[in-house]
């Protein structure tokens, strides 16, 4: 459930993928979530919306590194944008509170507070991609054992993509 500046929306979906990225010698993991959020009549308009959050760390080294876990303070990104009877309006905040309680299978329950915004819902974990490392490398900075085997890889320019899939 969704509480924004003291409406109550239903989430429509919650999709959580991580980014693996190396920044001056060091790995840095995105937690991006995109939550979407179902129609609501608030004071005779019609609200929906969007969240994403952006969570950037450099202590996650595997799934387990975010389960039973709190982040807070200046950790990334939150943008809120609200379709209100027609019209866009935008919310961004970098400080924010996200706790995230035990996943079961690919799901992750979490809450994600900020002004006049708490969010209760789960999540679908879905992927872990890099641009920035193979996948040998990799495996030396992320835990890939909650990722199936077979991946994907792709070229972009000089870039090579690596999405690997969250295991059932």
């Amino acid at each position: 459930m969704l509480e924004l500046e003291n409406h109550k929306f239903e989430i429509k979906s919650a999709e959580l993928n991580f980014k693996q990225r190396n920044y001056r010698g060091e790995s840095i993991v995105t937690v991006q979530i995109m939550i979407e959020f179902f129609p609501s009549l608030v004071n005779d308009n019609i609200v929906s919306g969007t969240i994403e959050v952006k969570l950037d760390t450099n202590k996650v080294k595997s799934i387990k590194d975010i389960e039973n876990n709190t982040f807070k303070g200046d950790i990334g990104n939150v943008m809120i944008a609200v379709l209100n009877n027609g019209n866009f309006e935008y919310l961004s905040k970098d400080e924010f509170e996200i706790s995230f309680k035990e996943k079961n299978n690919r799901k992750i329950e979490f809450t994600l507070k900020l002004d006049n915004c708490i969010l209760n819902t789960e999540a679908t974990m879905v992927s872990l991609y890099t641009t920035s490392t193979d996948k040998k490398d990799l495996k030396d900075k992320f835990d890939l054992s909650d990722f199936y085997d077979t991946y994907i890889e792709k070229e972009m320019g000089k870039n090579k993509i690596l999405k690997f899939f969250v295991k059932e």
